[in-house]
């Protein structure tokens, strides 16, 4: 499902043809050859102006090239017919492959008429912590042989780039992933290169190989920043650190690098006129960087091409300078990296710049000339750090064989020995041992006399039941020549112990058979594995374990849902009756000239019906939440006759508890407001039903504000109640919890109001602050932003 085939374009303009979906299959298609733009200077035209005939003749088409733009102010407007050949509905996915662009709005059309928008950019709606949504996408749904314009509105402080693809969800979705594959394998190389240079830095004590783990780790950062790892790993990243931040440590890393090639030509060797550039270089590439820390971002970028190629060129000169002297064959790695760096680095920055347009081949190729710059530079500094270290060796070598020697039989966690096979006249063999190590004796638990006299006692102490599997591998190795390897047990002071034999025979020069060998004690690893396999045992049966309760919840939760379904049905139906009859009553009673008491029951009923809907609908709503299901519909209402509604349901509350309601509403009776008024009746219902039951038995005064203010609605219950303890106010908020008043033993209800008045408010966008007032009582003040400045 979703998937398309383009085929039997129908030019849209000059040089470009619509996208047509027809039913066949097909993978992700790049729209360069599909989409036209329209650079806006003044970046203020709407979508209603470039949709319409004056402006829709101006776009132009991308002459086969993905379109890219230099650092500017303007607006960029992408469009794409998509035509529908099919019988089907279609599903395409839209991608924007850059991740730093500040503003993308989206727009779908049909007949001259927005359908869909959407903006997606990082200024205006910050990504979900997820490595395969980085770019800005956008989701369209095609109708049956419908035609549809797909506009995009593409805004950025920085240089824009603007490869546009398309495809079915699923297919772009493995596209997604084979890309993000392949960076980050990149992204590890790097980061990888850079402690691996750390290290040995540290273990050589070389300083070559810090700079280059700069140089690596500035590479890692902007390579996570450009392709948007940054930002998913970390949705509210600020764009400066996406800007200015991403571009401050690149020029950093780059200066660094420029310290090491003084150290690597050595700057103590280096002319007057070398050292000038050198020192140039670096100062031009400080200046950058500082650049951005005085200017605004777009002036301050400008400033950074021509300096970046100024220092480097600086650099380069210097090293030139020097290339009559290099005569090392580790050098040519050395001149061959700087070369492609400063290769690459210009054509990045006449590339931002927009001098020359940007190709997919260059953009996957910069990703792979980073790492084999590093690679390069790498092994110039290995050479020259195995250089500076093969002396060192040959000096050492004579004076170290001595102790290596013996360290390596003496102090190895494995015992050697030598061992001398003589066959005899009469048949049999011989056996002498020439050396046993101090750890081959260990093993065995035997003193040096004691084997020397009798070199038969390591097969003595072979375990009974592993002897034959020992003497069987021995006359084999001894007739074929071949290695000897045996593994098995062994008795030491009454204690079992696993080892592992093993020797390569050769002849000597007097005929007898030398055995050279290792004895290693590998009871550890055999117990290891002992234990592993037990606690792979047991982890099979927690697995199974975790799975069968696993399905109890999901059985559990669906039967939860079930039940709320259910009791929503069976709860609402006569409720809904009883309201309505109610309300259809008190209606009639208006006509007639009823007793008072009658009318006071009769509202006492209607309201209950009322407040009971209430109940119900928090009710679902905490279990909604649960699922994430809680959907809002934004509208514009008059406050004035919301407050009568909800006054209209309080005022029978409050009498039926003896309470008393003081109202302060807005004068002006045309004041609107936009918000899903249904969730703020729930807002002001719970808070001020609470108050009159909370408020005191028969004595219970509330005042209850409604205010327009500054772009929101205000809200303010209080209360002349016990009040609650201040750390308790918290957790009111939470499901099925109630301040432990006094007034509470009366009256608990089930404590769900004040959870869904935190519910509504974070899906409104609101606050609410709660707090005891003097001499007694509480208050609680909510404010609700508008929904259209909330979401902008």
């Amino acid at each position: 499902a979703g998937c398309f085939l383009l085929a039997g374009f129908r030019p849209a303009a000059a040089g470009v043809s619509p996208l047509v979906l027809t039913t066949a299959p097909k993978g992700v298609v790049d729209l360069v050859a599909h989409v036209e733009f329209l650079v806006d200077g003044s970046a203020e035209l709407g979508i209603g102006e470039v949709d319409s005939e004056r402006w829709s003749g101006r776009f132009g088409p991308a002459r086969g090239r993905i379109p890219s733009f230099g650092f500017t102010r303007a607006a960029v407007w992408m469009r794409c017919e998509v035509r529908s050949e099919s019988d089907q509905k279609k599903t395409l996915l839209f991608e924007l492959g850059t991740a730093r662009l500040s503003h993308v709005s989206w727009y779908l059309v049909a007949d001259g008429r927005v359908v869909q928008t959407l903006r997606s950019g990082a200024a205006d709606s910050p990504l979900e912590a997820d490595w395969l949504n980085r770019f800005p996408t956008f989701e369209a749904t095609i109708p049956p042989g419908a035609v549809r314009w797909v506009y995009a509105r593409v805004e950025s402080n920085t240089s824009i780039w603007l490869p546009l693809r398309a495809g079915a969800p699923l297919a772009m979705h493995r596209e997604v992933e084979k890309r993000t594959t392949q960076e980050l394998l990149l992204w590890s190389f790097s980061l990888a290169g850079a402690f691996f240079s750390v290290l040995l830095g540290l273990a050589q004590r070389q300083r070559l190989f810090f700079p280059l783990a700069a140089f690596s780790f500035g590479y890692a950062f902007y390579s996570a920043v450009f392709n948007g790892y940054a930002r998913a790993a970390w949705p509210g990243m600020p764009l400066w650190v996406d800007r200015q931040g991403c571009l401050i440590a690149v020029l950093l890393a780059l200066f660094v690098f420029t310290r090491f090639n003084a150290r690597y030509l050595g700057l103590g060797t280096m002319t007057r006129g070398e050292r000038l550039l050198q020192r140039a270089g670096e100062v031009v590439l400080l200046v950058a960087a500082g650049n951005f820390l005085v200017f605004d971002f777009f002036l301050a970028v400008q400033w950074m091409h021509p300096l970046l190629v100024l220092g480097f060129l600086l650099s380069t000169l210097a090293i030139l300078s020097r290339m009559r002297r290099m005569r090392r064959a580790r050098d040519v790695w050395f001149l061959l990296a700087w070369g492609t760096l400063g290769i690459s680095t210009l054509l990045l920055v006449i590339q931002a710049s927009g001098w020359m347009p940007v190709s997919v081949p260059f953009h996957y190729l910069q990703q792979l000339m980073f790492p084999a710059i590093l690679t390069a530079f790498f092994l110039a500094v290995a050479a020259r750090q195995q250089e500076l270290q093969e002396e060192q060796k040959r000096s050492d070598i004579l004076r170290d064989s001595e102790r290596q020697a013996y360290e390596l039989t003496e102090n190895m966690p494995a015992g050697t020995y030598v061992l001398t096979l003589t066959p005899r006249a009469a048949g049999g063999v011989d056996l002498a041992f020439r050396f046993a190590s101090r750890r081959f004796l260990e093993i065995f638990g035997l003193e040096r006399e004691r084997l020397l006299a009798d070199p038969n006692l390591p097969i003595e102490s072979i375990h009974p039941d592993d002897r034959e599997s020992m003497n069987s591998a021995n006359a084999h190795a001894f007739s074929s020549g071949e290695p000897f390897r045996w593994e098995g047990r062994m008795l030491v002071d009454g204690q079992t112990r696993w080892v592992n034999i093993s020797s390569n025979p050769r002849v000597a020069a007097d005929g007898s058979t030398v055995w050279e060998g290792v004895v290693t004690d590998i009871s550890a690893r055999v117990d290891a594995e002992r234990r592993l396999q037990e606690a792979l045992v047991v982890e099979q049966r927690l697995r199974r374990e975790a799975d069968l309760l696993r399905e109890y919840a999901e059985k559990a939760t669906k039967e939860k849902s079930l039940f709320l379904a259910n009791m929503s049905h069976e709860v609402r139906t006569p409720l809904s009756a009883l309201v309505s009859l109610s309300q259809a009553m008190w209606l009639e009673s208006e006509k007639h000239e009823l007793p008072a008491e009658f009318e006071q029951h009769l509202n006492r009923v209607r309201s209950g019906g009322k407040y009971l809907n209430l109940v119900l609908t928090n009710l679902l709503d905490v279990s909604a939440a649960e699922s994430g299901r809680v959907p809002v519909l934004a509208k514009r209402f008059y406050v004035a006759d919301w407050a009568g509604d909800v006054r209209n349901i309080l005022e029978p509350i409050a009498e039926s508890h003896g309470a008393r309601l003081h109202w302060v509403l807005p004068e002006d009776d045309n004041e609107t407001f936009e918000t899903d008024p249904m969730r703020l009746t729930q807002i002001l219902l719970n808070l001020a039903h609470n108050a009159i039951k909370f408020g005191g038995d028969g004595t219970a005064e509330v005042h209850i504000r409604i205010e327009v203010r500054e772009g929101a609605l205000e809200l303010e219950v209080r209360d002349n109640g016990p009040g609650i303890q201040a750390p308790r106010l918290e957790e009111l908020f939470q499901a099925y919890e109630q301040g432990k008043t006094e007034a509470a033993s009366y009256e608990r209800g089930v404590g769900l109001g004040l959870a869904v008045v935190k519910l509504n408010l974070g899906l409104l966008g609101g606050t609410i602050q709660g707090h005891n007032v003097e001499p007694h009582g509480m208050a609680f003040e909510v404010r609700v932003p508008a929904w259209q400045k909330r979401a902008a």
